[in-house]
Protein backbone atom coordinates (compact mmCIF):
# COMPACT_ATOMS: atom_id res chain seq x y z
CA UNK A 1 0.00 0.00 0.00
CA UNK A 2 3.31 2.35 -0.48
CA UNK A 3 2.11 5.65 -2.08
CA UNK A 4 -1.72 4.51 -2.68
CA UNK A 5 -0.88 1.73 -4.67
CA UNK A 6 -2.43 -2.22 -4.73
CA UNK A 7 -0.93 -5.10 -5.66
CA UNK A 8 -4.11 -7.16 -8.32
CA UNK A 9 -1.64 -9.96 -8.37
CA UNK A 10 -3.92 -13.14 -8.04
CA UNK A 11 -1.71 -15.89 -6.92
CA UNK A 12 -1.99 -19.12 -9.40
CA UNK A 13 -1.40 -21.78 -6.81
CA UNK A 14 -1.21 -22.92 -3.23
CA UNK A 15 0.26 -23.27 0.13
CA UNK A 16 1.90 -26.37 0.39
CA UNK A 17 0.59 -27.48 3.98
CA UNK A 18 2.59 -30.62 3.45
CA UNK A 19 6.15 -28.82 3.74
CA UNK A 20 5.52 -26.07 5.86
CA UNK A 21 5.65 -25.80 9.66
CA UNK A 22 2.38 -25.81 11.29
CA UNK A 23 3.24 -22.79 13.12
CA UNK A 24 4.09 -20.15 9.84
CA UNK A 25 0.85 -21.34 8.75
CA UNK A 26 -2.46 -18.70 9.29
CA UNK A 27 -4.79 -19.79 11.94
CA UNK A 28 -7.69 -20.67 8.90
CA UNK A 29 -5.38 -22.82 7.66
CA UNK A 30 -4.05 -24.64 10.72
CA UNK A 31 -8.11 -25.01 11.90
CA UNK A 32 -8.25 -27.82 9.30
CA UNK A 33 -4.64 -28.83 8.18
CA UNK A 34 -6.08 -32.06 6.80
CA UNK A 35 -8.98 -30.54 4.49
CA UNK A 36 -6.91 -27.67 3.50
CA UNK A 37 -4.40 -30.20 2.37
CA UNK A 38 -6.46 -32.38 0.55
CA UNK A 39 -8.35 -29.70 -1.47
CA UNK A 40 -4.86 -28.30 -2.76
CA UNK A 41 -3.50 -32.05 -3.56
CA UNK A 42 -6.50 -31.90 -5.42
CA UNK A 43 -6.33 -28.46 -7.10
CA UNK A 44 -3.44 -29.47 -8.00
CA UNK A 45 -4.96 -32.90 -10.31
CA UNK A 46 -7.56 -30.75 -11.48
CA UNK A 47 -5.32 -27.44 -12.95
CA UNK A 48 -1.85 -28.30 -13.51
CA UNK A 49 -0.72 -29.49 -16.94
CA UNK A 50 0.74 -32.50 -15.87
CA UNK A 51 -2.24 -33.19 -13.34
CA UNK A 52 -4.46 -35.99 -13.84
CA UNK A 53 -7.08 -33.30 -15.60
CA UNK A 54 -4.58 -32.67 -17.99
CA UNK A 55 -3.20 -35.83 -19.05
CA UNK A 56 -6.31 -37.71 -19.18
CA UNK A 57 -8.33 -35.18 -21.36
CA UNK A 58 -4.87 -35.04 -23.83
CA UNK A 59 -5.22 -38.65 -24.12
CA UNK A 60 -8.87 -38.41 -24.76
CA UNK A 61 -8.00 -35.41 -27.30
CA UNK A 62 -5.53 -37.27 -29.23
CA UNK A 63 -8.14 -40.42 -29.77
CA UNK A 64 -10.50 -38.15 -31.21
CA UNK A 65 -7.99 -36.75 -33.55
CA UNK A 66 -6.82 -40.31 -34.67
CA UNK A 67 -10.54 -41.24 -34.79
CA UNK A 68 -11.77 -42.70 -38.21
CA UNK A 69 -15.26 -42.87 -37.30
CA UNK A 70 -18.11 -41.65 -40.07
CA UNK A 71 -18.85 -37.93 -39.81
CA UNK A 72 -16.16 -37.60 -37.64
CA UNK A 73 -18.86 -38.52 -34.96
CA UNK A 74 -16.29 -39.81 -32.33
CA UNK A 75 -14.01 -36.81 -32.64
CA UNK A 76 -17.36 -34.47 -32.09
CA UNK A 77 -18.59 -36.54 -29.71
CA UNK A 78 -15.26 -36.62 -27.43
CA UNK A 79 -14.33 -33.02 -27.79
CA UNK A 80 -18.40 -31.96 -26.84
CA UNK A 81 -17.34 -34.39 -23.94
CA UNK A 82 -14.24 -32.61 -22.65
CA UNK A 83 -15.35 -28.89 -23.84
CA UNK A 84 -18.41 -29.70 -20.83
CA UNK A 85 -16.15 -31.69 -18.63
CA UNK A 86 -13.54 -28.64 -18.65
CA UNK A 87 -16.40 -26.37 -17.73
CA UNK A 88 -17.31 -28.18 -15.04
CA UNK A 89 -13.76 -28.67 -13.74
CA UNK A 90 -13.51 -24.87 -14.06
CA UNK A 91 -16.06 -23.96 -11.73
CA UNK A 92 -14.73 -27.07 -9.22
CA UNK A 93 -11.15 -25.60 -9.76
CA UNK A 94 -11.92 -21.65 -9.21
CA UNK A 95 -14.12 -22.79 -5.85
CA UNK A 96 -11.25 -24.56 -4.63
CA UNK A 97 -8.74 -22.04 -5.15
CA UNK A 98 -11.07 -19.32 -4.30
CA UNK A 99 -10.83 -21.30 -1.14
CA UNK A 100 -7.49 -22.16 -0.39
CA UNK A 101 -6.97 -18.03 -1.10
CA UNK A 102 -9.42 -16.91 1.39
CA UNK A 103 -7.68 -19.60 4.06
CA UNK A 104 -4.43 -18.43 3.44
CA UNK A 105 -4.50 -14.81 2.69
CA UNK A 106 -8.12 -13.38 3.94
CA UNK A 107 -8.15 -15.66 7.44
CA UNK A 108 -11.68 -17.04 5.94
CA UNK A 109 -11.91 -20.32 7.61
CA UNK A 110 -12.99 -23.41 5.37
CA UNK A 111 -16.53 -24.02 4.95
CA UNK A 112 -16.53 -28.02 5.60
CA UNK A 113 -19.68 -28.71 4.44
CA UNK A 114 -18.45 -26.70 0.92
CA UNK A 115 -14.92 -28.27 0.94
CA UNK A 116 -16.29 -31.87 1.20
CA UNK A 117 -18.31 -31.16 -1.90
CA UNK A 118 -16.11 -29.41 -3.47
CA UNK A 119 -13.93 -32.91 -2.78
CA UNK A 120 -16.52 -35.02 -4.01
CA UNK A 121 -17.33 -33.15 -7.51
CA UNK A 122 -13.65 -32.91 -8.36
CA UNK A 123 -13.29 -36.32 -7.62
CA UNK A 124 -15.72 -37.31 -9.98
CA UNK A 125 -14.34 -34.74 -12.72
CA UNK A 126 -11.19 -36.39 -12.48
CA UNK A 127 -12.90 -39.83 -12.75
CA UNK A 128 -14.60 -38.76 -15.23
CA UNK A 129 -11.69 -37.58 -17.39
CA UNK A 130 -9.80 -41.01 -16.86
CA UNK A 131 -12.86 -42.48 -18.50
CA UNK A 132 -12.74 -40.83 -21.48
CA UNK A 133 -9.03 -41.49 -22.10
CA UNK A 134 -9.95 -44.93 -22.37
Amino acid sequence: MLLGLHADYVPDGRVLTEVIEPGALPRAVTSDTTLITDLGQLYKQLDAPVGSFGLDTLQASTVALASTSPGDATYKKLEGDLASLGIERDGVAGAIHAMLLGATFDGTPVNRWAAQWLLQAGGAILRQAGVLAK
